[in-house]
């Protein structure tokens, strides 16, 4: 039988990869935020488990928590001293805080106009009449201006269908790199390390610094990362846009992108402890309503195993 000691400890543990998950979501919010810091605050061992697991995830991928970003500002707005419990719980947070907010900036969600949660789609329409299909987790900034349309795509993947303008272009800047739209209707996806721009009708340009621009065609895409511009290849456009019907299309993808794109559909995290197992190939169609189906096709079919530390903490390695 558990001591009562080893039970507690279990119990915040478990409590903390709880937090750690719900903190990662982008419909956070800020009673999420005082709750957890009550949490945080209760004892000693709440504080230790969730420092000790967020600085498990910093050295597997280098996951910042979007609650110690912001929780250095509440910490320095405190006035007064602070017991010893307070400094465990909330200053050594802060001060981890401090060092995240230098590396990795603010969160997308702060800095972007147009955001959707986890399994959450959504279309806006732009003033100039553009509009945007929003897939799952996705992060915009909008950038108008007299001479030019620029949206800055954070993170996710978006659908545009371009409202004309011959007076300002209207480009998607990706992670440095951009995409230009010479007609309507294109797609940009952020997944893992890589950007993908798919044409589904009308011509794109897409550059990246330092690589020479490729114009893609109605049913043509490519990708880039910190390496450059890859090579232009033919798509089916409807595969690259099933999202929008609540699919989940895969054909020949590598398992690091499969993942990318499970968790914007399911609460909490699933990540790829193998850097092997990132390049294993996966197709297969699947409803967005369903995404632990994912999961299941890709430990019955590869070498890899699911270990859920939690519901909401699931590691994939080698089987």
């Amino acid at each position: 039988m558990a001591q009562p000691n080893e039970t507690g400890h279990r119990a915040s543990r478990e409590e903390a990869a709880a937090w750690f998950a719900r903190l990662q979501s982008d419909d956070v919010s800020a009673e999420d935020y005082r709750a957890h810091e009550a949490w945080m605050s209760a004892c000693h061992e709440n504080a230790r488990q969730y420092l000790k697991l967020s600085a498990m995830w910093t050295e597997m991928d280098d996951i910042a928590d979007p609650r110690k970003r912001l929780s250095v500002v509440r910490q320095q707005r405190r006035a007064g001293a602070v017991g010893r419990r307070s400094f465990l719980a909330g200053g050594a947070a802060a001060a981890l805080a401090a060092g995240l907010v230098a590396v990795h900036g603010l969160p997308d969600v702060l800095t972007s106009d147009y955001t959707t949660s986890v399994a959450e789609r959504r279309s806006i329409t732009l003033d100039d009449g553009s509009i945007i299909d929003m897939d799952a987790d996705t992060a915009i900034a909008v950038d108008f201006s007299s001479t030019a349309r620029n949206l800055h795509l954070r993170k996710g993947r978006a659908f545009f269908k371009v409202a004309k303008d011959a007076g300002r272009p209207f480009s998607v800047i990706a992670r440095n790199g951009r995409a230009t739209a010479l007609g309507t209707e294109f797609v940009v996806h952020s997944s893992a390390d890589t950007i993908t721009v798919a044409v589904v009708e009308s011509r794109v340009s897409v550059s990246y610094p330092g690589a020479s621009s490729a114009i893609l065609d109605a049913g043509e895409k490519i990708s880039y990362d910190h390496a450059g511009l890859g090579a232009v290849t033919t798509v089916d456009s409807e595969t690259e846009i099933a999202w929008q019907r609540g699919k989940l299309i895969f054909e020949d993808v590598p398992l690091g992108q499969v993942v990318s794109d499970l968790n914007r559909y399911r609460r909490g995290i699933i990540k790829v402890v193998d850097s092997d197992l990132q390049t294993l190939r996966v197709s297969g169609i699947f409803d967005v309503t369903r995404p632990d189906r994912v999961l299941e096709a890709i430990t019955q079919t590869l070498p890899v195993k699911a270990l859920a530390l939690t519901p909401y903490l699931i590691l994939l390695h080698p089987a």
